[in-house]
C-alpha cells in the first residue's frame, strides 16, 4: 500500500472512492530444484510460482513481492551462469526442453544473480571472474535478443561470500502505476539466510514492463547459455509470492 493507510484505504473503500482488489493467499510455492539441460544454441530452466494473477481492468496501482531462499553456491562459485527471478511476467523464460518460450522472457521486472559482465551487462562496472553480480532487470517479451541496458542498478558481490553452504534470500517488492505498460519501481534485497548480513541492496524506478497482457506471473530461473557441463542445480524456497491492485470504482454514467 504506497500511496495510504490501511485505515485510510478501508475509508476510501468505504465511501466509494476506491475499490481495493487482488487480495492474496498465504500459500506459496513448495521448494523445488531446476537443473538446465545441456543444449545449444543457448538453454535454462524456468518454474512459474503456483499461482498466477490477472491484472483487474482500471487498476491505478499494482505491487507484487517475492522472497524466496536459494541455494545456487556451486553455480555461482564455478560458471558464468546466473539465477533469475521474475515479477509482473506474462510467461516464464524457458520450455520444460530448456529452449526460449515463444514470449521470452515474460515482459516482467526482476532480479539477475550470477556472472553479468559487460559488454552484455555494461552497467556492471568492476565485473570480474573473482565477483558476482546482483541487480534489477527488466526482461523482454517474445524476443530474447532484443537490446536491453541489461542487469541495471548492479552490485559486485565477491565470491567468498558465496561459498558452498550458503544459502541466499532474495527479496522483490515492485510498485507500479496505472496504464498499459506501467512504469515501475523495482528494490530487491540480497543477504546470507543465516546471518542475516545484507549482501547486496538494488533500488531503481521509472522501469516500464514489457508484458503486454495482464496476466501477473512470477517465475524462477537459472541459465545455462554457455552449455557448461557439468551443470549445476539450484534450489528455490518460496516464502512470500503476493499481489495486490488498487482500483478505481466503477462511474455512472460516464467517468469526469
Amino acid at each position: 500500500m504506497k500511496w495510504f493507510s490501511a485505515p485510510t484505504l478501508v475509508l476510501l473503500a468505504a465511501i466509494g472512492l476506491i475499490q481495493l482488489s487482488g487480495a492474496t493467499a498465504a500459500a506459496v510455492t513448495p521448494p523445488f530444484v531446476l537443473n538446465p539441460a545441456l543444449c545449444a544454441p543457448v538453454c535454462g530452466a524456468s518454474q512459474l510460482a503456483d499461482r498466477s494473477w490477472i491484472k483487474p481492468g482500471r487498476a491505478t496501482y499494482e505491487d507484487q513481492n517475492v522472497e524466496v531462499d536459494i541455494d545456487a553456491a556451486d553455480l555461482l562459485q564455478a560458471g558464468q551462469e546466473s539465477v533469475f527471478v521474475s515479477t509482473m511476467s506474462g510467461d516464464q523464460a524457458f520450455t520444460p526442453t530448456g529452449q526460449f518460450t515463444a514470449n521470452a522472457t515474460g515482459g516482467g521486472i526482476g532480479i539477475v544473480l550470477g556472472s553479468a559482465q559487460p559488454p552484455y551487462h555494461p552497467n556492471c562496472v568492476g565485473a570480474t571472474a573473482q565477483n558476482r553480480q546482483f541487480g534489477i532487470f527488466g526482461y523482454t517479451w517474445a524476443d530474447p535478443w532484443a537490446s536491453t541496458p541489461g542487469v541495471r542498478d548492479c552490485k559486485n558481490i565477491a565470491k567468498g561470500l558465496l561459498t558452498r553452504g550458503t544459502i541466499v534470500h532474495v527479496s522483490i517488492i515492485t510498485n507500479c502505476g496505472r496504464g498499459l505498460a506501467p512504469v515501475c519501481a523495482v528494490t530487491a534485497t540480497l543477504t546470507n539466510k543465516a546471518t542475516g548480513a545484507m549482501l547486496a541492496q538494488s533500488s531503481l524506478s521509472g522501469v516500464r514492463i514489457k508484458n503486454p497482457l495482464n496476466a501477473r506471473k512470477i517465475w524462477y530461473g537459472v541459465s545455462n547459455f554457455y552449455a557448461d557441463s557439468p551443470n549445476y542445480p539450484v534450489s528455490f524456497a518460496p516464502g512470500r509470492e503476493t499481489y495486490y491492485a488498487e482500483v478505481e470504482p466503477q462511474c455512472n454514467p460516464i467517468c469526469p
